[in-house]
């Protein structure tokens, strides 16, 4: 991959549930954000006039022993998108993925993007955890 000038005014802005725009590039970063039985939005942003090509990868920031199943929701438009379970614990079970996934994704222009974490075993908080990273498309 070629290496990208970002100018010598790009910033970090840490995390939050926007997204940031440097040149061609685009990235969010949720930061570890407590989840217990209920929905709780991870990124929130509306895209600009181009589509954006990224990878997003998705975690449980603290595992613990405990096996609960987390279900990440994206959302295009209010509408869901892609769910995925995984499990909090170190161990996991047939059927769902390990501790982290990531996915590849084209998230169409003037469009609104969320996930949304939450606890479907028990009301237990976990720490999960949201990063996309990726590039503006030109037409």
């Amino acid at each position: 991959m070629a290496k990208v000038q970002t100018g010598s005014n790009a910033q970090f802005l840490g995390p939050n549930q926007g997204l940031t725009l440097i040149g061609k590039r685009c990235y969010a970063m949720s930061g570890a954000i407590a989840c217990s039985n209920s929905e709780t939005t991870l990124l929130d942003f509306n895209t600009e006039n181009k589509p954006i090509l990224c990878r997003i990868k998705v975690a449980v920031a603290t595992p613990e022993q405990e096996n609960d199943r987390m279900r990440f929701i994206f959302r295009l438009n209010g509408s869901i998108l892609y769910r995925a379970i995984i499990w909090s614990g170190l161990g996991g079970e047939s059927g769902y993925t390990s501790n982290r996934e990531s996915i590849k994704m084209i998230i169409p222009p003037l469009s609104r993007f969320e996930v949304l974490g939450e606890n479907i075993t028990d009301s237990s908080s976990r720490q999960l955890a949201v990063v996309l990273a990726g590039k503006i498309i030109d037409a």
